[in-house]
């Protein structure tokens, strides 16, 4: 697995935690490369989600001890500073998931209508791009130049 694919993984399983609240060990495990499904990553991993306000849970738990369970944590991150995060020392900053995880918590997500729109600023961009780069006379006579090598010889 790459390092983006990794990256995208990660991702995933972050905004899918946060829009529920809670993973499950079986999810971690279907998000994570099997080299970083050992017990000490795992539990590092679940710390850091933690840090992110998603609970880790068994399968076998009920829905009213995963909610009781997401109050508590609530509870705790309320209670505690800076909004319930704190600094993780230098040596937990090497590791790129726990770097990823440690930023991915501190920044909030788009709503939809903020990602529409961005992706229409994107796009129109794009277009503005392409519109200048047509108007300018290099690319005319590129063009006018790969017309005349294309053009059969006769």
């Amino acid at each position: 697995m790459t390092r983006k694919e990794m990256t995208d993984q990660i991702h995933l399983m972050v905004a899918r935690g946060k829009e529920r609240g809670f993973l499950t060990y079986d999810e971690l495990a279907a998000y994570l490369p099997p080299d970083a499904v050992c017990e000490e990553r795992l539990e590092d991993v679940v710390i850091k989600l933690q840090e992110c306000n998603i609970e880790v849970i068994d399968d076998a738990a009920s829905p009213k001890d995963q909610a009781d369970d997401a109050d508590e944590v609530h509870h705790e991150d309320i209670s505690g500073g800076k909004n319930g995060f704190e600094e993780a020392p230098d040596d937990q900053m090497e590791d790129p998931l726990g770097r990823y995880l440690h930023e991915m918590a501190a920044e909030r997500l788009l709503t939809r209508d903020e990602e529409v729109e961005t992706a229409q600023q994107i796009e129109a961009g794009e277009q503005d791009l392409l519109d200048a780069l047509l108007r300018a006379p290099y690319t005319i006579n590129e063009v006018v130049s790969l017309g005349k090598k294309l053009r059969p010889v006769r």
